[in-house]
């Protein structure tokens, strides 16, 4: 499959940065370990099913995901295209005796499974591919998993646009769209619990036009896309999930601006809000999670 622009800026930034991607992952004291918090609630979905024998993850990056999931006794399988991060992710895998580990170095979108799964994850992936391409993942990831089997991945939050009152909030002022954001804002906020909420996302149904470059954030890559929880509720129903979770990843108690002078608050306030993440919190988070169940 031929890469666009976008994924050949993606696979340069991700080769160039693989060593510090792997301490993110680890953790550090003065920032937010958002591979973790995203890491953390797939591993909870996976902790939460009755059996999780075979999984695979998108976009795996240093393999962190596939480690904790193989420690689990899960056959795991980690696909990334910057060949430096499945290079760090087999190296730890023969560091630690790891058994049941798998790496594929390559686009999703010409790997061909000869197995089904029960668990597909994708964190920080479907930001780096054009809405066309999501589409066909999720058609993808159906037609991968067993009936019943579960799909996980994360997202960078539309929503919070409204709230951080920075670029992204002057970019959809001038596109006339906070209105819409505040709108499904509130039914997230207003919405008496989880499943409730969930229902009248999937009643929601606004579109929103497509950025194709965004405001600078320290990741080198022009465009990286954003969506609603309803935006993508909608597109899972078309192609048969039903979404069970939604939960917010990063929450900011504080302003960005606030955040990066004073990161060690920041961290302690969104660290600690990751041991109760929910639902009606994502407004106020930078990106956000997302469990659907493959109908039967």
């Amino acid at each position: 499959m031929s890469t666009t622009s976008q994924q050949q800026q993606v696979q340069s930034f991700f080769d160039r940065i693989a060593r510090n991607w792997r301490k993110s992952a680890e953790g550090n004291a003065d920032s937010v370990n958002v591979i973790a918090q995203r890491n953390n609630y797939v591993l909870r979905v996976a902790d939460g099913r009755e059996n999780v024998r075979a999984a695979l993850d998108v976009g795996c990056g240093t393999g962190e995901l596939v480690h904790e999931l193989c420690k689990r006794g899960v056959s795991a399988l980690g696909v990334d295209f910057a060949p430096e991060m499945i290079q760090l992710a087999v190296d730890k895998v023969s560091a630690n005796g790891l058994n049941g580990c798998e790496f594929i170095c390559g686009s999703i979108f010409d790997y061909k499974p000869e197995r089904k799964f029960d668990l597909i994850s994708a964190n920080g992936f479907i930001e780096y591919i054009s809405p066309e391409q999501m589409r066909q993942f999720l058609g993808m990831a159906r037609e991968w998993l067993t009936p019943g089997g579960s799909l996980v991945f994360g997202s960078r939050n539309r929503l919070f646009n409204a709230f951080s009152v920075n670029d992204y909030t002057a970019l959809e002022l001038s596109r006339n769209t906070l209105v819409s954001l505040i709108s499904e804002a509130l039914i997230i906020g207003r919405s008496e619990d989880l499943i409730t909420c969930i229902q009248q996302l999937s009643r929601y149904r606004q579109e929103l036009p497509t950025v194709k470059e965004h405001p600078k954030t320290g990741i080198e890559v022009a465009t990286r896309h954003q969506y609603t929880p309803a935006e993508l509720i909608g597109m899972l129903e078309t192609v048969d999930f039903h979404v069970a979770g939604l939960a917010p990843i990063h929450y900011h108690g504080v302003p960005p601006r606030f955040a990066k002078a004073h990161p060690h608050v920041h961290t302690a306030i969104s660290e600690s809000m990751d041991a109760t993440p929910e639902h009606y919190l994502t407004p106020f988070a930078s990106s956000f999670m997302v469990h659907a169940i493959a109908g039967q």
